[in-house]
């Protein structure tokens, strides 16, 4: 067995076509156009270099210029297409066509016919064979040659086709010995313990085995119905959902339900006959609240507003909506609603019309019932599928439901944006995020008929797939794992209001003391000297969601005392409030998008959660609760925006945050890929609901580490030095003073690892050292006019300073000072004692005078 393969031409190179629009001469340019075709590879004009195809018109006069000198052409682009109009030194006269060729690579030209496919076929057939080393080969041909032999691009007739019932056949001569030539079939049936399937594999081919191949996938559609064998017993797909109602793919003689007598001719008939439905009902039990929906029979047509599967979810969804607005009621979208006899456009200033409204009830006034939104056009106006019989103005307007039917996606979460665009024909329900918490239905077997009527099977069952009875009650889940409002607030402090540290060699000795600078955090004890004082807040963000859509302003103070403040998010976000405290913070559970401001709003829209109760439940570490405390009012908008009033009584707050979910929620998968891409630090400018999961555009980890280190410390003589310092009266003069302090507004991407400099301006973020030393200069005008009496104390204080640090005899530095000096045959410690009689001489004469006489 062998590849059957045949590569095209690497390259074609064409004369491009140029047409002349006018002739030059008698006052005007001449004017010629060209078009690439195809739009692919290079094309050369003249004896240019080789020119992209997609040159911009700008560009290619550019290079025209060169050849043919400046302004002597104007090129005007249009699409793949340009116009040469000759002017300059070139105007009013008659020019050649511009010669020219294009070049490409893989693109094929032309429409394949039947020929084509047989002299295809029996030249990759016998190339196969013989690479086989196999002496056989075929001839293959159409049996009738002139089928489609007329010329693809229709510049010659085509001959009369002569008639034979086989003419869309091949004939497959062989030569050398018997051939079997077998076609894979793209479908291909396998069979469980529970089921058969019929599966479309791919495939995968290319022009040359030299290069990679591709992959082709194939997809079927299965058309059937609940009562054909082939969903009862060999349960070829999972759902009875026909996608083509226009042709019913199995023809009932008789309509009537139950029975399964065949027609007399094999279905499908010519014309097809069209499927029509079975009546559905079901019950909706929406926050344990029933709501009955009811889909009567319907009957496919060649035209109309019924005929595929994706029409019956359209109308399944109209049912839904009209029996929520009926049975649960929910409060109007909008109560300004504004209706135009015989005008089909509906206008609203509050009611937020989103894209996400299209193919929903709208309900007021006088609108006809089943009335739908065909088209969005602004959030104030939208057109509808049937005009009102009446002008109004301030209508209550009700849109659609939280229930929505749709085609379910088995391939990606059930919570993706692609949930409901499944190919297949499996109609499901889902529910608007937030607006839902609970969700189960009922099923009835039989449909109700009037009295005396036979009684048929729902079709929920037969048309959707649903069984019969009381579904399970499904309750809002997450479909993954991920990590939502994950935050980390915390202190680092290393408080030292006072340290000593001492250092002694022999007879030197040295003090430092020292503290720590800073200022204290949340403690607030009057104690500011930290050593070390960092404050950690961080908080992990998603980077496939778009960063800091919610924005909160900050906290005043108005005349009355109380504090205000305003929160703006889309309409279209669920979102949580934190309000920053001492521990960390306090953040609102889930509330929805469009949330309501208060309890009366969210009534009339029959939701359970509202802004100003989720803050009302607040309370602070120290006891301080919200109920009654705080108030909130809405500005409806595509961006609402929330205005928050504390009352004085709760004291001075912190200002709150906002964040929609989305920025919040990090999937786990997605938190791997960012750390295998080295991606740590969130950066909300490139998060992106758009970007890659499996290569985020940004890290995940948004917050700050702020403060640093501080310390000074004052280093002085100790010991025997300090009692000669303070006898020679420049104690305080040998004293050294430092002071180092380190911190910055955000260690992460502000680190402070680089030394202050006031006169360039860097004077934040950095490390500042101060540094005092000994004053030399007092020593020194200390000792410059000093008087016979403070002589004599400097000279005791050096004596009393030298025998301090005398040891006992034979041992240390007492061995150096008892050692007798040559020529004066005295030792430094005989030298002392007389200096210290010396000293205590002039004492006594200095104290008494007369005695000394």
């Amino acid at each position: 067995m062998a590849r059957t393969t045949i590569e095209p031409a690497r390259t074609v190179t064409t004369p491009i076509s140029v047409i002349r629009l006018q002739g030059g001469g008698g006052g005007n340019n001449e004017r010629q156009r060209f078009t690439l075709a195809p739009a692919a590879g290079t094309f050369t004009l003249y004896n240019s270099a080789p020119l992209p195809f997609d040159i911009s018109g700008a560009r290619l006069q550019q290079v025209l210029d060169g050849m043919v000198g400046a302004n002597n052409i104007l090129v005007t682009q249009v699409g793949t297409g340009y116009t040469i109009e000759f002017q300059g030194g070139l105007a009013n006269s008659a020019q050649g066509l511009i010669p020219g060729s294009i070049t490409y690579s893989e693109v094929i030209l032309g429409t394949p016919t039947p020929a084509t496919f047989a002299g295809s076929l029996q030249t990759a057939v016998n190339a196969a064979l013989k690479s086989a080393g196999l002496n056989v080969s075929i001839a293959a041909s159409l049996v009738t040659p002139d089928l489609h032999a007329s010329d693809p691009k229709g510049d010659t007739e085509m001959p009369t086709p002569k008639f034979d019932a086989k003419a869309d056949r091949i004939t497959i001569a062989v030569t050398g010995a018997s051939l079997r030539l077998r076609l894979d079939s793209p479908i291909q049936p396998t069979a469980t313990a529970t089921q058969f399937s019929l599966n479309t594999p791919s495939v995968t081919d290319t022009y040359s085995t030299a290069r990679a191949a591709a992959s082709y996938g194939r997809r079927l559609e299965v058309n059937l119905r609940w009562r054909d064998a082939s969903f009862q017993e060999l349960g070829l797909t999972s759902s009875p959902t026909t996608f083509d109602y226009r042709v019913d793919p199995h023809e009932w003689c008789n309509q009537q339900p139950g029975t399964y007598n065949t027609c007399a001719t094999t279905p499908p008939s010519v014309p097809p006959v069209p499927v029509t439905t079975d009546k559905i009902e079901f019950t909706l039990l929406v926050n344990d609240k029933r709501v009955p929906v009811v889909l009567d029979s319907l009957t496919a047509g060649p035209t109309g507003d019924f005929q595929t599967i994706d029409d019956m979810v359209k109308k399944l969804q109209v049912a839904i909506d009209q029996a929520i607005i009926q049975y649960l009621q929910p409060a109007a979208r909008a109560t300004d609603g504004v209706l135009t006899i015989n005008n089909t456009t509906v206008t609203s200033a509050t009611a937020n019309f989103t894209l996400k409204d299209v193919g929903r009830v709208i309900a007021g006034g006088s609108l006809p019932a089943g009335t739908t939104i065909v088209s969005w056009t602004s959030a104030t106006d939208v057109v509808v599928s049937a005009a009102p019989t009446m002008t109004a103005s301030g209508v209550s307007l009700n849109v659609g439901g939280p229930v929505r039917a749709c085609r379910l996606n088995p391939d990606v979460d059930a919570g993706s944006a692609d949930a409901c665009r499944g190919l297949g024909n499996r109609i499901g329900l889902v529910t608007d995020a937030g607006a839902v918490d609970s969700l189960s239905i009922e099923v009835p077997y039989f449909a109700h008929t009037a009295d005396l009527e036979a009684r048929t099977i729902n079709g929920a069952i037969t048309e959707l797939g649903f069984l019969s009875g009381v579904g399970e009650q499904h309750k809002t889940r997450a479909s993954k794992f991920y990590l939502d409002n994950v935050s980390l607030n915390g202190r680092f402090e290393v408080v030292v209001p006072a340290a000593t540290a001492n250092a002694h060699f022999s007879f030197l000795a040295l003090t430092a003391e020292g503290s720590g600078t800073l200022p204290g955090g949340w403690v607030q004890d009057s104690n500011d000297s930290r050593l070390v004082n960092l404050a950690l807040n961080v908080a992990l963000k998603n980077p496939l969601a778009k960063g800091r859509s919610a924005v909160a302003s900050t906290l005043t103070t108005i005349a009355n005392g109380d504090q205000v403040q305003t929160v703006s998010v889309p309409n279209d976000q669920e979102f949580t409030l934190l309000l920053p405290t001492v521990t960390g913070g306090i953040r609102t559970k889930t509330l929805p998008a469009d949330a309501p401001a208060d309890a009366t709003e969210a009534t009339a829209k029959n939701l359970k959660t509202n802004v100003q109760d989720e803050l009302a439940a607040f309370k602070l570490p120290i006891g301080t609760v919200f109920t009654n405390n705080v108030t909130v009012t809405k500005a409806a908008g595509t961006t609402n925006v929330y205005t928050i009033t504390f009352k004085k009584v709760l004291g001075k707050l912190g200002a709150l945050k906002a964040d929609t979910v989305a920025e919040n929620r990090l999937d786990i998968g997605v938190l791997g890929h960012a750390l295998s891409h080295g991606k740590f630090l969130y950066r909300y400018a490139d998060a992106s609901a758009t970007g890659d999961p499996n290569d985020p555009p940004t890290g995940f980890v948004e917050g700050t580490l702020a403060g640093g280190i501080g310390f000074q410390a004052e280093a002085h003589p100790d010991g025997s030095l300090k009692a000669l310092a303070d006898g020679l009266e420049i104690g305080d003069s040998l004293r050294a003073k430092i002071a180092i302090n380190a911190v910055s507004s955000d260690w992460f991407t502000k680190p402070a690892f680089h030394l202050c400099d006031d006169a360039a301006g860097i004077t934040v973020n950095c490390v500042r050292v101060k540094w005092q030393g000994p004053d030399f200069d007092a020593i020194i005008s200390r000792f410059k006019n000093l008087d016979f009496a403070g002589f004599i104390k400097a000279l005791r204080a050096i004596i009393e300073f030298i025998k301090t640090i005398d040891g006992p005899e034979g041992n240390g530095i007492a061995k150096v000072l008892d050692t007798k000096l040559p020529l004066v045959d005295r030792s430094i410690s005989e030298i002392l004692d007389i200096a210290s009689k010396f000293a205590d001489r002039i004492d006594q004469i200095a104290s008494d005078p007369s005695a000394s006489i």
